[in-house]
């Protein structure tokens, strides 16, 4: 018998496989107020509404990063590339981090 479950999961390695995306991970430097590591996909925003916003994911090391922007962004819908004429909107399942 096979047995799926709902919400569908992903990592989001495969999940920016899958959509050709970028993962960028940002160090803020020494002279900050934030955790030290931002992360983020290229070109992506989150699209409110009508409203598209940008989001990131803060952590003390590149890996806490990116585990904060997966939270961030499961189960929302992601704009790339909103201003060209590539532009895409993606379903992003909920997301896990190894």
């Amino acid at each position: 018998m096979k047995i799926e479950y709902y919400p569908k999961k992903k990592t989001i390695e495969a999940f920016a496989e899958d959509n050709d995306l970028v993962m960028e991970v940002y160090d803020r430097g020494p002279h900050r107020l934030r955790p030290q590591y931002y992360a983020c996909f290229e070109g992506a925003e989150i699209k409110e509404g009508s409203s598209l916003v940008g989001v990131f994911g803060d952590g003390v090391s590149p890996e806490a990063a990116i585990r904060a922007y997966a939270k961030e962004i499961s189960g929302k819908l992601l704009v790339v590339g909103a201003w060209s004429t590539n532009r895409r909107e993606i379903r992003v399942p909920v997301l896990e981090v190894k």
